[in-house]
């Protein structure tokens, strides 16, 4: 497995990358769930989706299950935002902004949005119609 070191200041989108999280958002069947990155009985964030496609493409290694079933991803297991392993391999910030002022977590967690609504902001914001 690759090395992969976080920066939080230095966003240098990876579009290749993100283009991979944005389908899956759009193809995924988990079903979608709030404050966790995903659950072992099933659903996912829209972030644990990252951290999905991050586990299929090597980045990081399968989840751990910890407390009451919930997933713990990367090499610091964390369960509420991206591990910096696959920010970094994204080339996002840990909790990336999809809009003016809007964060993905905020959109999924608090707003309710759709993994489709949310695969369209990321679209935009990251420019990834455009190559």
């Amino acid at each position: 497995m690759k090395t992969y070191l976080y920066s939080p200041h230095n966003e240098q989108p990876n579009k290749e990358n993100l283009r991979l999280w944005v389908k899956s958002l759009r193809e995924t069947e988990e079903p979608q769930i709030q404050g966790h990155l995903g659950k072992e009985e099933g659903g996912r964030c829209c972030l644990g989706v990252a951290c999905d496609v991050a586990v299929a493409n090597n980045v990081i290694p399968a989840p751990v299950v910890r407390n009451k079933g919930i997933l713990h991803y990367g090499t610091r297991e964390d369960w509420l935002e991206l591990p910096a392993e696959v920010a970094n391999w994204l080339g996002i910030s840990k909790n990336p902004r999809i809009g003016t002022g809007l964060t993905a977590t905020v959109a999924n967690d608090d707003l309710g949005w759709t993994f489709g609504q949310i695969a369209t902001l990321l679209e935009e914001k990251y420019e990834l119609n455009e190559d």
